[in-house]
């Protein structure tokens, strides 16, 4: 066996033979990372890269360019400058848009998508009415439910004969409603009107429901029908026998001259109307047992009025009340009126029924508009929405169908908190790039009633962000000598890829190196919204021990700062950490760092190593981001 080449004349020859076995096992343990001249950084598969060769756009995608000048090359004395292949673009994979915008010449992205009413049938659609009626029969009953307006105790029910041969029918009903016919006959295709008339003597004030029943052979029909029986001036007790008149010594006779409730289909509350001869104080009480007029008031005037209303609420369904109103004028004299009423159960009004008392709000689909208008460069969305009554508004949005029975489990992405509103608009951020997404949009009304509309949109794809790697500024060479320079080389990218790298040189603190223009981007694609990739700066010094040794780089980014001994080199590492896509525009301007012009609007972030001892290089790095459009 020859001796080691280079052998110090002072080394016995067995113990430098020992020596160079041992360099050689260590050398297979060694991290793949050193500074070795010249060695080439291996390109990944996942982004853009620039070559030099390449044109002066870099080969960047259509749709964006380097907002700057191409940096310089690196301006230190000694350059040694390794080349990287050019790695292909990070896409989204594209999804075929299953949206249907609005009618227009050139329909996609930047059209408006009206969403559907959910549970109601597509506008411009007509049913054949006959289609509702029940398996045998050929007559249809309309309307049913038959929900009659406040007060009024009279209406009609339409029979229509659906079938090809003429039907004989009946009808009947409870004792005290009066139908106009007991039965008839009805051709193929014609109808009849049934009138019917209730007998308000014969019910208390409130809510009154009844059946009528439609016969014909072999099949029964059961309209259900709702009425409100409004309180009467016969159904007032008052605590004197007299009768209210103007001016007639205040509350110390009867001063009430109108107590009003009014119903509503569409929930057991009542609205309260009060009128007095004289200013009073107005209060009532609501029980279901006789009221304690020494306990507190169901509501209050709270001054002195002439003409009062309130919203009598939180009753129960089908329930009978007493009611107690009392009015007490600036003497301290008392009047009051007295009262009961049943209150309605509340149903769903079919189109074209009045519904009786106030505005039923978003029992029914409250919601009039829903557009969502996906914005052209961006995956942002416009949502605009109108109710015809005052609402709070939430809107749903994922990749995946929305339970809309269930949407306590979903997450709003935008909504208009505790504020009613009738028109809102709000963008939709932070949708992924190129995608289907549901769109739910609900609205809620005072009184808890809900409203939906759904749909889908198809976003815009992402535009690609630019990551520009430009400077690295030496705070410690990691040198051990104070008056030697630091052999140091660097290595960007992020983890598992490296976009460039610099050869070993020597460098002092206080270094500034301007990173090689043609290794110093990539381009992400189709991101969307989330977070980047991480993104990382190595920085190696190696102090030769006068061995002639070899050891290989490797084809990594480290992620961890470290040390190998046997190959005299540490290295440490700068990285970005988390960010996301949102994030960017509150980093700070590329101009506070000292850049050129040209990036003074560009986000930049500054990546900083830890200190690591004064053995090892210390530094911070300079990262722009640029956004198309």
């Amino acid at each position: 066996m020859s001796a080691p080449r280079n052998r110090p004349p002072h080394v016995p020859l067995h113990l430098a033979r020992q020596l160079a076995a041992g360099r050689r096992t260590s050398r297979r343990r060694r991290r793949a990372f050193a500074a070795t001249v010249g060695l080439a950084a291996v390109a990944a598969t996942a982004l853009v890269a620039c070559d030099a060769d390449q044109p002066p756009s870099y080969g960047l995608p259509a749709g964006i360019a380097d907002p700057g000048e191409a940096p310089a090359s690196a301006t230190t004395s000694t350059s040694s400058t390794s080349s990287t292949s050019s790695p292909t673009p990070i896409t989204a994979p594209p999804t075929t848009p299953d949206v249907e915008p609005v009618p227009g010449d050139d329909p996609g992205v930047g059209d408006a998508v009206v969403l559907d009413p959910v549970g109601e049938e597509a506008a411009g659609t007509a049913a054949d009415p006959c289609d509702e009626r029940e398996t045998g029969a050929a007559l249809l009953v309309t309307p049913d439910p038959a929900v009659l307006e406040d007060g009024d105790l009279s209406s009609s029910l339409t029979i229509t004969n659906c079938g090809d041969e003429n039907v004989d029918w009946t009808a009947a009903t409870i004792p005290t409603v009066a139908l106009a016919d007991d039965g008839g006959n009805l051709g193929p295709g014609s109808s009849s009107e049934l009138a019917f008339d209730v007998d308000a003597s014969a019910h208390a004030p409130g809510a009154i429901q009844f059946k009528i029943k439609i016969s014909e052979p072999g099949v029964n029909h059961y309209v259900d029908v709702h009425a409100f029986r409004q309180t009467l001036g016969g159904d007032v007790v008052a605590d004197v026998g007299l009768t209210a008149g103007e001016g007639a010594g205040g509350c110390a006779l009867q001063c009430i001259t109108t107590a009003w409730l009014t119903g509503n289909a569409t929930t057991p509350n009542v609205d309260l109307h009060i009128e007095t001869n004289t200013p009073a104080v107005i209060e009532v009480w609501v029980s279901e047992d006789e009221p304690d007029l020494d306990g507190a008031p169901m509501a209050s005037s709270g001054d002195l009025v002439t003409e009062w209303s309130t919203l009598l609420s939180s009753l129960d369904p089908t329930t009978t009340y007493q009611i107690v109103v009392r009015a007490t004028d600036e003497h301290d004299h008392s009047a009051t009126q007295s009262s009961s009423f049943t209150t309605t159960t509340p149903v769903d009004l079919p189109d074209a029924i009045v519904s009786p008392g106030p505005e039923p709000g978003c029992a029914h689909q409250c919601i009039t508009t829903a557009t969502v208008v996906p914005q052209h460069g961006s995956t942002d969305t416009a949502l605009h929405v109108e109710t015809h009554t005052p609402a709070f508004v939430a809107v749903y949005a994922s990749p995946d169908p929305i339970d809309i029975t269930d949407l306590d489990a979903a997450a709003a992405v935008a909504q208009t908190g505790d504020e009613l509103v009738q028109s809102w608009d709000t963008v939709l951020s932070g949708l992924a790039g190129d995608t289907t997404h549901h769109i739910v949009v609900m609205a809620n009304d005072a009184n808890g009633n809900t409203a939906l509309r759904e749909g889908t949109i198809h976003t815009a794809e992402a535009p690609p962000i630019l990551v520009t790697f430009h400077e690295v500024h030496v705070v410690r060479d990691g040198d051990d000598s104070s008056v030697n320079r630091g052999e140091l080389s660097f290595r960007w990218g992020l983890q598992d890829l490296i976009v460039g790298s610099r050869g070993e040189d020597k460098l002092d603190d206080g270094a500034t190196v301007t990173l090689d223009a043609s290794h110093n981007k990539y381009v992400i694609q189709g991101l969307g919204a989330g977070f980047l990739p991480g993104l990382y700066v190595n920085a190696l010094e190696r102090d030769a021990d006068g061995w002639s040794e070899f050891c290989s780089t490797g084809d990594i980014i480290n992620t961890d700062s470290g040390r190998e001994d046997d190959c005299d080199m540490k290295w440490n590492v700068a990285n970005s950490g988390l960010i996301t896509v949102e994030s960017l525009d509150d980093l700070d301007r590329c101009i506070e760092f000292g850049l050129p012009e040209a990036y003074a609007d560009t986000p930049c972030l500054r990546l900083v190593s830890p200190y690591m001892g004064d053995d090892y290089p210390e530094f911070w790095a300079i990262v722009s981001f640029h956004r198309a459009g």
